[in-house]
């Protein structure tokens, strides 16, 4: 912002310049009232009278001293006028310098508050962006997570699934060497689900023979007066193995069997999650 001052001026044109010299006006007047004095003296002496008095000064020459007179008031007049004039030039230029003080401080204010305002608003739109940004930045870093992790389920679960087979059978093996009465648990698990049938032929192998004999009573339906079931010895059996004749057909529970076909629903289930 400049800032304007403002003079007061008075402009003279050139073609009717006037100058007021009024101390050369005095010396000019005086001169020519001597002037006077001395031609009036000589043209008409006044001879001094009887008691020796010279007739003062002529009615022209006083009057010609009175314009004098008001010639001196009146520069004084125009001096004091001078004067005012100056004076009031002067204040009137103080109080333009102090106006323009103030209007340059209230614009330096209402300028800092805008940009005050202004500063304000840039920083809060600078953190919506940022905030913004940073949303856009944990969205993509989400999705390209979430993919990662699929992959590495895909590829691990496989493995988990086998891995976990592999331990189960292995586990369940062992416990079947030390538990005899596995062969009654696999004969059950087929002969809870054929009621229809009432004539069972059951084979197993020489090692679990003598023990299925001694707990037919534990074999379900076999307490059942109108269902039959014959135990038989088989060579071409090993232990936890079993086959079931019944009406309907030939059932295998061996232990293996079993086993074989939980791995199949277990592998099952693992590509249904996926």
């Amino acid at each position: 912002m400049s800032n304007l001052l403002k003079y007061n001026s008075i402009v003279i044109k050139d073609s009717n310049n006037y100058i007021i010299d009024s101390n050369q006006k005095v010396i000019d007047k005086i001169n020519s009232i001597k002037k006077n004095i001395i031609a009036t003296n000589v043209m008409n002496p006044n001879p001094p009278d009887a008691d020796g008095f010279v007739s003062g000064l002529s009615a022209q020459v006083v009057e010609e001293l009175t314009d004098s007179d008001e010639n001196a008031a009146t520069q004084e007049d125009l001096t004091l006028q001078t004067q005012e004039i100056l004076d009031n030039a002067r204040r009137e230029g103080e109080e333009i310098v102090a106006q323009a003080h103030r209007e340059a401080e209230q614009f330096i204010e209402v300028m800092k508050n805008e940009g005050y305002d202004q500063g304000l608003k840039a920083g809060a739109e600078e953190v919506e962006n940022r905030k913004r940004q940073l949303e856009e930045e944990y969205n993509l870093k989400k999705e390209e997570l979430d993919k990662e992790y699929q992959a590495k389920v895909a590829d691990i679960e496989p493995k988990l699934v086998d891995t976990f087979i592999n331990v189960f059978s292995n586990v369940t093996h062992t416990i079947a060497e030390d538990k005899k009465d596995m062969i009654i648990y696999l004969i059950n698990s087929v002969m809870n689900n054929v009621d229809t049938c009432k004539e069972f032929v059951i084979h197993v192998s020489p090692d679990d023979y003598r023990f299925a004999i001694n707990n037919q009573n534990l074999i379900t339906g076999a307490l059942s007066k109108e269902v039959h079931i014959e135990i038989s010895e088989d060579s071409t059996l090993s232990r936890n193995e079993c086959l079931i004749e019944t009406d309907s057909g030939v059932f295998d529970c061996s232990l293996d069997v079993q086993l074989s076909n939980l791995v199949k629903d277990i592998k099952l289930l693992s590509c249904m999650n996926r």
